[in-house]
């Protein structure tokens, strides 16, 4: 079973996932994230402008996030493949801590926004309402 996923639904947001919290997680994750990065610049896959993704951190592995951290800053995203992120969780203690660890990465104009479980279709429709659908080159 692998240990991370990233997802996507029909309007092009993403849904990264991890279902173990480990060093190799992490790792998957940025390797996974470098090839999915690679298949949205060359518009094989369907995506949005920004890019749109939804990490829901409720009933998942966290990974250990310093090393997440460490290996984002390692390995950013490319320049031009700019994101809004919507992180959602449980309670405020999990957010200000996601924001914590988070806020010092630098990265290529990435907006994040934190809501709670119950505002998940508020989340959603921030993610559509903020960026472009944009089809994969097979789907024109």
């Amino acid at each position: 079973m692998a240990v991370f996923e990233a997802t996507h639904d029909k309007h092009g947001i993403w849904y990264p996932r991890f279902y173990n919290s480990t060093r190799a997680a992490v790792d998957e994750y940025i390797v996974e994230t470098l090839q999915l990065n690679d298949k949205i610049r060359s518009r094989e896959l369907p995506s949005r402008r920004p890019l749109a993704i939804l990490w829901d951190l409720t009933d998942q592995n966290l990974p250990a996030l310093q090393r997440m951290i460490l290996m984002s800053k390692r390995h950013p995203p490319p320049p031009d493949l700019i994101h809004h992120v919507a992180f959602i969780a449980d309670n405020k203690t999990v957010i200000n801590e996601v924001n914590a660890l988070t806020k010092h990465i630098e990265e290529q104009a990435k907006t994040r926004r934190y809501f709670l479980v119950d505002q998940r279709k508020v989340a959603l429709q921030w993610l559509i309402d903020s960026t472009e659908f944009v089809p994969a080159q097979k789907d024109m």
